[in-house]
């Protein structure tokens, strides 16, 4: 069946890992950690982070919307010119250029496993709190003597979406919120500075099953619900990894922009912890190796940032 198996985090990108002493006549390979970091196998980036119909949008007579799917193509797509052409060579981006790697990684966020079951979770919630009105509401229509629930939080949501918009939500979540989530965080992408931090230290930055981070080092010090990683905080700090020679930086900070060279083993590390912090299961590395500052042994981070 066409685009059956569809991937959450794309090969293409990962392909930028493989092991670079994959013996000849074999099928390039990356090397995938557990998040303990306990166990380690090879595998081609084709046969992970992937999963059937992920973003099939499933129609009423039956068929199968590729529409989510074929975009999420074509953005790989461009990125994967981009990378090849300007970001390896340590070229400018045009402003079309910078558009469309903003809508690659606002969708690399917006994709992955870990983001469909947080918005499931949430609106499985929403969903509870309607069944539970509409429950109260049949009651009281067969007993007219039973007062109308006050359930001011429910009604509000029920005024701006329908139930049936609710359930669709909590059973398909990534095919009903990722298009406006990927441009609001696009619209905010634009006005922030853009880095890309380089090294030639091996085995380089790390990737991950959910690698695009939002990391703030100041949340904590904020009280709830104020205490999250937002892009409307001047401390906030994106990060992607896009190769083990490079990480694309996103922040507020006028004086992190451009291409910029990284030989400190300890600062690569520090960043490769966070990406491993935000990783739901495994952890990706060009070789089957791995460092103790990778897991915060040695190394300081705000756990309160996950």
């Amino acid at each position: 069946m066409e685009y059956k198996n569809q991937h959450w985090i794309p090969s293409s990108y990962l392909a930028e890992w493989c092991d670079p002493n994959t013996p000849e006549g074999q099928t390039p390979y990356v090397w995938i950690f557990s998040k303990d970091g306990k166990t380690s196998h090879r595998k081609a980036p084709k046969n992970i982070f992937c999963e059937a119909e992920m973003y099939t949008i499933r129609c009423s007579d039956g068929s199968r919307d590729l529409k989510l799917e074929q975009a999420l193509q074509q953005l790989e797509t461009g990125f994967s010119l981009i990378k090849r052409d300007k970001l390896s060579c340590g070229l400018d981006l045009s402003e079309a250029e910078k558009f469309l790697l903003y809508h690659f990684v606002a969708a690399m966020r917006a994709r992955t496993v870990a983001q469909r079951e947080h918005q499931k979770k949430h609106w499985n919630e929403v969903l509870r709190m309607m069944d539970s009105l509409a429950e109260q509401w049949i009651g009281t229509n067969n007993n007219p003597s039973k007062p109308v629930p006050n359930n001011r939080k429910t009604a509000s949501i029920k005024r701006s979406i329908s139930h049936d918009q609710v359930r669709e939500l909590a059973n398909q979540p990534l095919q009903q919120t990722m298009a406006p989530m990927v441009r609001a965080q696009v619209i905010n992408y634009m006005s922030m500075k853009m880095a890309i931090l380089c090294t030639k230290t091996k085995p380089g930055f790390i990737s991950s099953d959910a690698p695009l981070v939002w990391y703030d080092p100041q949340s904590n010090k904020r009280p709830f619900p104020y205490n999250s990683p937002g892009l409307m905080y001047d401390t906030i700090e994106v990060t992607l990894p896009i190769s083990p020679q490079q990480l694309l930086f996103i922040s507020w900070n006028d004086d992190v922009e451009g291409y910029i060279d990284i030989d400190d083993e300890i600062q690569i590390d520090r960043l490769n912890l966070r990406t491993w912090l935000y990783c739901r299961e495994y952890f990706v590395v060009n070789e089957n190796i791995k460092k103790d500052r990778w897991f915060g042994i040695k190394a300081t981070v705000d756990d309160n940032q996950r």
